[in-house]
C-alpha cells in the first residue's frame, strides 16, 4: 500500500478557516473504515475517481478557541482508518464529514460515530453504517447494506442487498433491491418498520410484531401462515431468511417498487 494512502495528514487553522479538504486515490479493494466521537458523516459519490474528504469542526468547538485538527489516515488491518484529532494531542476531533467515495464493487466502507446523523446517496459500494444517537438515511443505494442506531429513524431508497438494518428507538422504512446470501434481518423496539420489496426479492419471510399487526400490502407470500404475534412465508419462490420483528408498533410489509 502507497505511503500516500496511509500516513497523510492534513491540520486546519480554526482562526482563520474551519473547513479543508484533501482528496486521494484508492487501489480497488480496499477496506475503508471511518471512526468519530461526535458530528455528522455524508457519503456522495465522487466525480473525479478519486476519496475526497472534506473536514468541518463543529461551529461550537471553532468558536471556543480551539486551533487546530489534524485529519489522518491509519493503517490498521484489515482497514484503512480516517480519524480527526487535536493537534498535539489523541483526543478525537468533533468535526463533521462529507466524504465522495469513488463507484468500485470491490470497496467496501464502514462508518462508527457515537453521536450523529449519517447519510449515503448514490452508492453501490458494499456499506455499514453505525451510530448511537442519530437518525441514519441512504437514497440511490444499490450495494451490500447494513444501518444500525440506537436512537433514531432509519430511512433507505434504492435497491440494495439488505443485510441488517436495526435501531432501538425510531421508525424504519426501506426500499429492498434484494437479500444478502446469509439472510437479513430488520428490527426496532419502538417505531414502525415499513419495507417496500423489489419483485426481484426471493426470501423465507418470518414477521414478528409483539405490540402490534403484520400487515401486506399488495404483497402475496407462498405458504402463508399467521402465528400469536406475526406471519412467515415464502417471497418469490423463497430463498435466505428474512426475519423482520417489531416489539412495540407496527409492521408493514409492500411491493410499491419493481425491478
Amino acid at each position: 500500500m502507497p505511503n500516500e494512502l496511509w500516513t497523510r495528514g492534513r491540520s486546519v487553522d480554526c482562526s482563520s478557516s474551519r473547513q479543508f479538504s484533501f482528496d486521494f486515490g484508492l487501489e480497488g479493494d480496499e477496506d475503508l473504515l471511518l471512526r468519530s466521537l461526535n458530528g455528522s458523516v455524508d457519503l456522495r459519490r465522487s466525480t473525479s475517481g478519486r476519496l475526497e474528504v472534506t473536514v468541518t469542526l463543529l461551529d461550537h468547538l471553532a468558536s471556543s478557541g480551539i486551533e487546530k485538527v489534524i485529519t489522518v489516515l491509519e493503517e490498521r488491518e484489515p482497514f484503512v482508518v480516517v480519524r480527526s484529532y487535536y493537534q498535539n494531542s489523541r483526543v478525537e476531533a468533533s468535526v463533521d464529514y462529507d466524504i465522495a467515495v469513488p463507484e468500485s464493487s470491490s470497496l467496501s466502507f464502514a462508518v462508527e460515530v457515537v453521536n450523529g446523523s449519517l447519510s449515503a446517496e448514490e452508492q453501490g459500494i458494499s456499506l455499514s453504517m453505525r451510530t448511537c444517537n442519530g437518525s441514519i438515511s441512504g437514497s440511490g443505494l444499490t450495494g451490500p447494506l447494513r444501518m444500525e442506531t440506537r436512537n433514531g429513524s432509519i430511512r433507505v431508497k434504492g435497491k440494495p442487498a439488505l443485510g441488517s438494518i436495526r435501531t432501538l428507538n425510531g421508525d424504519v422504512e426501506a426500499e429492498v433491491g434484494s437479500i444478502e446470501a446469509d439472510g437479513a434481518r430488520v428490527s426496532t423496539r419502538g417505531g414502525e418498520v415499513r419495507l417496500l420489496l423489489a419483485d426481484s426479492v426471493q426470501a423465507d419471510l418470518v414477521a414478528r410484531a409483539y405490540s402490534g399487526e403484520v400487515v401486506l400490502d399488495d404483497l402475496h407470500l407462498e405458504n402463508l401462515h399467521f402465528g400469536d404475534s406475526g406471519l412467515a412465508g415464502r417471497l418469490g419462490g423463497g430463498g435466505a431468511r428474512l426475519y423482520v420483528e417489531n416489539v412495540s408498533g407496527k409492521i408493514v410489509l409492500s411491493s410499491r417498487i419493481s425491478t
